[in-house]
């Protein structure tokens, strides 16, 4: 690829990690470097340093033409991220949370471990029928909800089981909420009511970062049968294999619009994915990584989330991903301060940033629909704990009138 433009490209990512830097919600810079890191990738990748086997195996598949589009694609979509939430850069987040008991408290623990036993074989060794991802995620939204001191004894339970499923190897659904249990505390007034962010140092935040890291890493090669070594480490910062994964993926879409034109039917798993249906799911026809295994390259499935607005609508699809995505956290995060549904809807896509970015929009449609049921439970729990309470009273009541 032209050296000029790979200059332009490796200056304009430092630059918006310096903006990303200014923003003062840890919650903020989390999303938005989620979304930078394909980035970084793809301009390593471009620049021809070593990948593993897929990219590497696949470049001579991808022309100048294709990495110079896919690269100033990627650049347009964070620096869209970036002025779409800019307005919010001096705010911190904050939620109302429910008013939980102990007992409730270790009830969704329970319901954690339970869900994640049946949901990530590859972590217990236990295999089922059945997979509960949906309720372990929505769980760990309404436990944010009810958060308890960092030190307590129910959250260091609830991170330990998140930190069990990371070293399992399924890391994508559990690394944002240890990030979100770090940063997340109630205030500081007793029963206020509130959670909002910890005004954490960087020193207390890089060491977390870099055992989360070098945990999830290490994990992923020893689920993969891979030996372990510092050069691994150090490659894993612009190679690591999951972002590796739906780069190729992204890469595929921007081929295959180059060579084939508009594919709108992918948009319509986006629509419809929800539904049973011939366009339910992510295991679809029309869903944009299945589409692309089949009529492109063959891929380990996910991908960028843009990718599907890339089939569908070509380039100006890509930025309006981005720009809707980006558009739905700024209002969320606005709402949250008066709702605790907006809150419910915002934490869930926090918690799935890692998945929903890079895996798809699509699976972020049930965990949102359950959280939001069970933001609704919680917080109708006290009216029904009084409403039992006083029907045994009375039940009570008529029975020694009775006698």
């Amino acid at each position: 690829m032209n050296p000029f433009a790979l200059s332009i490209f490796l200056i304009a990512v430092i630059i918006e990690i310096f903006c990303i830097f200014k923003f003062r919600s840890l919650v903020l810079k989390l999303i938005l470097l989620v979304s930078i890191w394909p980035q970084i990738t793809l301009i390593a990748y471009s620049l021809g340093l070593p990948f593993p086997w897929r990219l590497r195996q696949h470049r001579p598949d991808f022309p100048e033409d294709t990495l110079l589009l896919s690269n100033l694609l990627c650049f347009g979509v964070n620096l869209l991220m970036i002025w779409v939430l800019n307005p919010l850069r001096n705010k911190t987040y904050s939620f109302p949370t429910f008013q939980c008991s102990k007992k409730m408290y270790y009830g969704m623990l329970g319901i954690i471990s339970v869900s994640a036993l049946v949901s990530y074989p590859r972590v217990f060794g236990i295999y089922f029928p059945i997979n509960l991802a949906t309720i372990y995620i929505s769980t760990n939204v309404i436990m944010l909800m009810c958060r308890r001191p960092l030190r307590s004894l129910p959250s260091l339970l609830h991170i330990g089981i998140l930190l069990l499923v990371i070293a399992g190897g399924d890391r994508v659904d559990s690394i944002a909420s240890v990030i979100m249990l770090m940063i997340i505390a109630r205030d500081g007034i007793r029963d206020s009511g509130y959670a909002g962010e910890r005004n954490l140092k960087l020193r207390i935040i890089i060491p977390v970062l870099l055992i989360l890291f070098i945990v999830g890493v290490a994990a992923g090669k020893y689920r993969d049968g891979k030996s372990i070594h510092t050069i691994l480490f150090l490659r894993s910062i612009y190679a690591q294999q999951t972002v590796c994964d739906v780069v190729f993926v992204y890469l595929c879409s921007v081929k295959e619009w180059l060579e084939a034109g508009f594919e709108p039917k992918v948009f319509l798993n986006c629509i419809f994915g929800l539904f049973p249906g011939k366009f339910y799911g992510a295991l679809s026809d029309y869903n944009y990584s299945v589409f692309l295994n089949r009529n492109v390259l063959p891929n380990p499935g996910g991908g960028l989330y843009y990718s599907e607005g890339m089939l569908a609508f070509g380039p100006i699809g890509v930025l309006a991903y981005a720009f809707v995505y980006g558009r739905i956290l700024y209002y969320l995060f606005i709402k949250s301060r008066s709702s605790r549904y907006a809150a419910a809807v915002f934490l869930t896509l926090v918690i799935m940033t890692f998945r929903t970015q890079w895996y798809g929009i699509i699976f972020c449609y049930k965990p949102v629909i359950f959280s939001l049921l069970f933001c609704l439970f919680t917080a109708y729990w006290d009216h029904l704990n009084i409403f039992f309470k006083n029907a045994l009273k009375g039940k009570k009541k008529a029975s020694s009138i009775d006698r």
